[in-house]
């Protein structure tokens, strides 16, 4: 089954539109990976209780890759909140960028 998913307005979306050093080939491939792979594949994280942001939690992690100039690599960790899951939807509600 593949999910819908809902980005936070305020946390999620300023922070990948305006994000200073994100080219839009970036953006574009981040948002290609969420839903190619988070919204297509989200059963396998749903189930694996090591992602989730706690025990019992209703978040998970998941990770995106984007690769910049020169083969950069920029990783990407949003925590998913599942609580609408059984209706399909996933809501991603924060963001952060994992420093290498």
């Amino acid at each position: 089954m593949a999910y819908s998913l809902q980005f936070h307005q305020e946390q999620v979306v300023p922070f990948i539109r305006d994000h200073p050093s994100l080219r839009r080939a970036q953006r574009v491939a981040i948002f290609a990976q969420l839903h190619g792979d988070l919204a297509v594949n989200a059963e396998h994280y749903l189930n694996d209780p090591k992602r989730r942001v706690v025990p019992g939690s209703s978040y998970f992690w998941y990770r995106a890759v984007a690769r910049g100039p020169g083969d950069e690599v920029r990783i990407f960790r949003f925590a998913v909140n599942d609580e609408a899951a059984r209706f399909g939807v996933l809501s991603l509600d924060y963001v952060d960028e994992l420093k290498g």
